[in-house]
């Protein structure tokens, strides 16, 4: 076995994970990978409610990074001195989700978060895909589109962690 690396101290850095969705299951099922190197806190909210469970964990000296993904970690890092670390999901992502989805089927819909991107609209046009593409501006929104979406027949939603969580709630 390796001796410890000689940079770390004898507390170990503390990571924490700021979600309110899928990225704190996946924080979980990773932690124990980072047994002996890092401790990692998962923390459950966004935005507000997450800058001050943050600060609390912060005032006692808990934090050392912050891990949050798309527009929560861009809301954090706003407001935080502490180095914010944001997951990204890219292009690769979509295309494996839309397929798991089972992108063939004209009942699945694609959610972002303030807009479509316009190499989605491109992608989605390009291969003819039968994908209903919608934006949110907030968890109320998505909640709202979500379920017009039910009622209109679509049955699996791929998105952010809010327009998942929302599908979930409706039974897809």
């Amino acid at each position: 076995m390796p001796a410890p690396s000689p940079h770390l101290t004898a507390e170990l850095p503390a990571i924490c994970v700021v979600s309110a969705y899928e990225l704190a299951d996946v924080a979980r099922s990773l932690a124990p990978r980072l047994a002996g190197r890092a401790v990692v806190q998962v923390l459950h909210g966004h935005f507000d409610q997450a800058v001050t469970e943050l600060r609390r964990v912060i005032d006692a000296g808990r934090c050392d990074v912050v891990v949050s993904a798309g527009s929560n970690a861009d809301f954090l890092r706003s407001r935080l001195d502490l180095p914010v670390v944001s997951v990204r999901v890219g292009g690769f992502d979509v295309m494996a989700a839309l397929t798991e989805a089972g992108a063939g089927d004209a009942r699945i819909a694609l959610l972002f978060f303030q807009g479509v991107p316009a190499e989605v609209v491109r992608f989605v046009d390009d291969y003819r895909l039968p994908v209903a593409l919608h934006a949110y501006d907030s968890e109320a929104h998505a909640r709202q589109i979500v379920a017009k979406l039910v009622q209109d027949g679509v049955r699996a939603v791929v998105g952010p962690g809010v327009a998942v969580w929302a599908a979930r709630a409706e039974g897809i």
